[in-house]
Order: C-alpha cells, then sequence, then structure tokens
C-alpha cells in the first residue's frame, strides 16, 4: 500500500512546487478549472454585479441603464438572454455555455505560452526523450525545485 501514499505526496509536493513557481499561471488554471466545471459560480456573480437578477433588472443598476438606453427589448435577443440567464431561464445555458468555452480558450491559451516559453526543447536535445534524464528519470519536478531556490519563474 506504499505506491498509491508515495505517488499522492509526490503529486502534492510537485503542485505545491508548481503554484510557488508560477502563481499567475497556477491562478489562471484554478479560475479556469472552476468556470469550466462549474460556470454558474462566475455568471450569477457577474450578472447579478451588473444588474440582472431573479426578479428582473435591479432599479439603478448597469442593467437598467442599458436598458433605458436601448427601449423596447427584442424577444430572444442579446439583453433579453442575459435577462433570462439572471432569472434562471433558457438563457443561462446560453450564457453558462460562453462562459466554459472562454474558460477553455484562456486555459488553452495559458498552456501554449507556458510551452513555448519552457525549456523542453532543451531536455529533448539533452535526453532525447522529453521530460527525463539519460537514466528515463523524470526530472519536471527537479527542474522546478530548482528554480525556487533561484527565485526564478522560467
Amino acid at each position: 500500500m506504499q505506491f498509491p501514499i508515495n505517488a499522492t505526496k509526490q503529486a502534492f509536493q510537485y503542485t505545491a512546487a508548481y503554484v510557488a513557481a508560477n502563481p499567475g499561471t497556477a491562478a489562471l488554471y484554478t479560475v479556469g478549472g472552476i468556470a469550466m466545471v462549474a460556470p454558474g459560480v462566475f455568471v450569477a456573480l457577474v450578472l447579478g454585479a451588473v444588474g440582472f437578477t431573479a426578479s428582473g433588472v435591479a432599479a439603478g443598476s448597469t442593467a437598467a441603464a442599458w436598458h433605458s438606453s436601448i427601449g423596447a427589448v427584442a424577444a430572444k435577443g442579446f439583453f433579453a438572454t442575459l435577462q433570462s440567464a439572471g432569472a434562471g431561464g433558457y438563457g443561462l445555458a446560453a450564457v453558462n455555455g460562453v462562459v466554459q468555452g472562454a474558460a477553455a480558450a484562456v486555459t488553452a491559451g495559458t498552456s501554449a505560452m507556458q510551452w513555448a516559453q519552457s525549456e523542453e526543447g532543451e531536455n529533448e536535445e539533452e535526453t532525447g526523450e522529453e521530460g527525463r534524464d539519460e537514466d528515463g528519470d523524470e526530472i519536471v519536478l527537479e527542474k522546478i525545485e530548482n528554480r525556487m531556490e533561484n527565485g526564478t519563474s522560467k
């Protein structure tokens, strides 16, 4: 029963080292993951803050000012969809889908930037196999620990 304990401990150590070395990237991954899994967390906060509530457009809100500037609201239009989402209606699925798509795009973009800025090419030239040293051992954790000791994030 030693293997799962060691693997779990190593995973936590790796995660802690990565977060310490890359706090901004770790935050983007965390927010992106939450937004993809539970978009309602963000949707409810943002729509409520803007003034789209379960009982309608909140008086004196940004949504109210926008509503007064556009006059009559077209059924199933953008404003109506946001109001429906705020009230938990048909618009909620659409708005949640947009949030999930945006979160996926931000997370993928963050991953692409990390990959582009990484030293993976160096590993492949030195070892012939991505992320492993000449003995075949993973070197990712070692690199992160070295970066933490040197105070660098790359």
